[in-house]
This record gives structure tokens, C-alpha cells and sequence, in this order.
């Protein structure tokens, strides 16, 4: 089925990200605003009156499309209904008009441009062309009463990354660096923890540390659990666990060693699988296989997801059970094996919210003009 799209107009915003109720968004000048999803959610039912149950499960209910009781009921008494009024639904692009002066101003930055934002822990992480910056949220009301932003690193951070209470920074030739939220005062490590990385992605409580578009050097990590949880946390929004890394990278494992196909443009993963997209347009999955004595390997077999794509592909995320598609014309979404379009023009920035039990179905998308939230089923 095809994503229900939900649109904000607004010419400043450069990038958006989804936490805790509440949309966070830049501008190209570094200034952050917030405002509450249950605030557009109440205007667009004003609006398209007729799909309000929608918009409630876009914006406030996301989850309920994981629930097992809710699946049963849709699935089961109202399927045909359901699915007649998603298709319906799918082809509206349902706009809202987003005006800065009735939105939060949390503060401005001390860079950009701004490459990325990553809510994690209640606290906003911002990365931008002079360092990285960060502000911490309200637990109560996570768009307000924000302290004012503080910096952490002078490096050029173009990617952040969060789980298990620590936080990645991404530095491009600059490496990879890191702190953890249950040091209040947040200090970031001088010395890298790599020389080089432009972006991670975890697997579980490890995570693979990006040097290209097709290298990795996977960060295998040693964790103990805490009796109580040492910082504050979103049960909607973030993971549950008590663990914490003791170990960053006991044991480092590169793609080379992983990987038998020479023939990879593009490679990705998530939490359980490696999505290969190779130079003929084949995109294949291969599974990530922990062993109990501590071992770390891909599976010997490689599924065939989809063959022969003709676009050439900038980049790639990993979504709920998909891969959302970045290339030059278009924004696309890859699921049960079929490419279905977002948007037919690149979008400035985009992300996906894997590790949100509120969001993990949700995608966001910022370009010139408007951004998008994305909703698939």
C-alpha cells in the first residue's frame, strides 16, 4: 500500500525530526523550533475532517499499527474498510501551513550549515559545520523550557547516532567520536575512536562505523545492566534497556572480512540484516548472524529483493521492514519487493525512526519549500 503523506509548508526548514510528541525543525541559519504533533494533528482533522482517525494514527497512535490487539481488530473485523479508506486516503497530500512565529524557538546553534539532528535520552544533538551542539529537553513537555544550546566539539559533525545511553558523532576524515548521557556534563572523548567515519548505524547494542558508501569496520561492544536507569528516557520513543556499554569496540571486525561481493555501490544495515545494493542495480539482503561464543557473521545466503534498478543511488536508510531510497530524481521506498515513489524530487534531508516503538513506520523528508511525514502500513 502506498504511505499516507502528510505535508508542512514552511520556506526555512532545512531538516525535521519526530520525538517525544513533538516535531523538531532547523532552519539554514541554525535556529531550532518545536511544535506539538497534537497541534497539527487537531488543525489537519479541522481540515480533512473526514480522515481524522488517520491523522491520529499518523501523529499520536503510530504505534497501534504494531499492536497485536489493534491488528486483529483492523485485520480481522474492518479489514476491507480499513484498506478501502488508506487507498483513499494515499492519494492526498494533506497540508499543513506552518508558521515560525506560533512555533517554540528553543535557541540557535553555533554553526551550520546543519547536517544532522538526532533526539535520544531528552536531549536534542544538532550537527553542524562548526561542531555539534545540544539541547536538554523538558521531560514533561519535550518542546519547551529547553535549556539554552551548548557546545561540545569543534569538528565538522555530518552524522549522530544514539542508543544504550551513548551518543556517535560522525567527523568525516575528522573520525568518530563519542560521549554517553550518564555523563551529565556530556564530554565527548578527544582522542577518535576511529580515524575516519561518516556515519553509524547500530545493531542492537554494537554498531558498524561507516568510511564509504561501501567500507565498515563492525564495533562489536561489551555491556553491563545498571540497577536503575541513570538518565531520563521516553518509553515511546527510545529503548528500554538498562544496559550500558562498559567496552567500546573489544573486537572490530572490517566489511572485508564480512563480506564476499566485490561488485558493492552501496551497503546498509540495521539491527538484524545488511542491505546490499551492488553495481548492476540488484539490492539483496543477507542477515546478521550473532553467535553464542561471541562470533559475528553475515549468513551465506543472500536474498534477492529487488533486481536491475536503473536509479542511481545517492543513499539509502534502513525502515521498518523497507529501505527508503535516495537518488538524484526522487525519494523511493523499497518494501515486499516493490519500489513505490515518496517524492520525485531529492530530498535535502530524510530519515527513518527505527529504534522509536512511536515512529518505527514513520519517514520524514525536508525539501525546498515543505517537508513531508511519510506513514506506511
Amino acid at each position: 500500500m502506498k504511505p499516507l503523506t502528510i505535508r508542512l509548508l514552511n520556506n526555512d526548514i532545512t531538516d525535521l525530526y519526530c520525538y517525544a510528541g513533538v516535531v523538531f525543525f532547523t532552519t539554514d541559519e541554525g535556529d531550532v523550533y518545536s511544535i506539538s504533533l497534537s497541534t497539527i494533528c487537531d488543525e489537519l482533522s479541522k481540515k480533512y475532517s473526514e480522515y481524522s482517525n488517520f491523522f491520529k494514527i499518523a501523529l499520536i497512535n503510530n504505534d497501534y499499527l504494531l499492536n497485536d490487539q489493534f491488528k486483529t481488530l483492523v485485520f480481522g473485523k474492518i479489514y476491507k474498510k480499513f484498506i478501502f479508506e488508506w487507498d483513499k486516503a494515499s492519494k492526498i497530500i494533506f497540508e499543513y501551513s506552518l508558521d515560525l512565529s506560533t512555533c517554540e524557538n528553543l535557541g540557535r546553534v553555533s554553526g551550520y550549515p546543519i547536517y544532522d539532528i538526532k533526539a535520544y535520552g531528552f536531549h536534542l544533538f544538532v550537527g553542524h559545520g562548526k561542531g555539534a551542539d545540544y539541547f536538554k529537553l523538558n521531560t514533561k513537555n519535550a518542546g519547551q523550557n529547553t535549556t539554552k544550546s551548548k557546545k561540545m566539539i569543534d569538528a565538522r559533525i555530518v552524522n549522530i547516532s544514539a542508543k544504550i545511553g551513548q551518543i556517535l558523532y560522525s567527523a568525516g576524515t575528522n573520525g568518530l567520536f563519542t560521549n554517553s548521557l550518564i555523563d551529565e556534563n556530556l564530554t565527548i572523548n578527544e582522542t577518535p575512536l576511529f580515524n575516519t567515519s561518516f556515519k553509524t548505524i547500530w545493531s542492537t547494542w554494537d554498531f558498524a562505523n561507516y568510511e564509504s558508501n561501501n567500507k565498515f569496520v563492525y564495533f562489536h561492544n561489551k555491556t553491563t545492566k545498571q540497577e536503575k536507569r541513570k538518565y531520563s528516557y521516553s518509553n515511546l520513543d527510545d529503548e528500554k534497556t538498562k544496559n550500558v556499554i562498559s567496552e567500546i569496540g573489544f573486537m572490530k571486525i572490517n566489511s572485508s572480512e564480512l563480506l564476499k561481493e566485490k561488485e558493492i555501490d552501496y551497503i546498509i544495515n540495521n539491527n538484524k540484516y545488511y542491505y546490499m545494493i551492488l553495481k548492476n542495480g540488484d539490492i539483496k539482503l543477507v542477515n546478521l548472524i550473532k553467535d553464542n561464543d561471541g562470533g559475528i557473521h553475515l549468513s551465506s545466503r543472500r536474498k534477492l529483493i529487488f533486481q536491475n534498478s536503473k536509479e542511481k543511488i545517492i543513499s539509502a536508510k534502513s525502515g521498518y521492514e523497507s529501505l527508503v531510497i535516495e537518488s538524484f530524481d526522487n525519494l523511493s521506498l523499497l518494501k515486499d519487493n516493490k519500489i513505490s515513489i515518496l517524492n520525485n524530487t531529492q530530498p535535502l534531508n530524510y530519515r527513518t525512526y527505527l529504534t522509536s516503538i512511536r515512529l518505527r513506520k514513520t519517514i520524514t523528508a525536508s525539501y525546498v519549500g515543505y517537508s513531508d511525514l511519510y506513514l506506511t502500513l
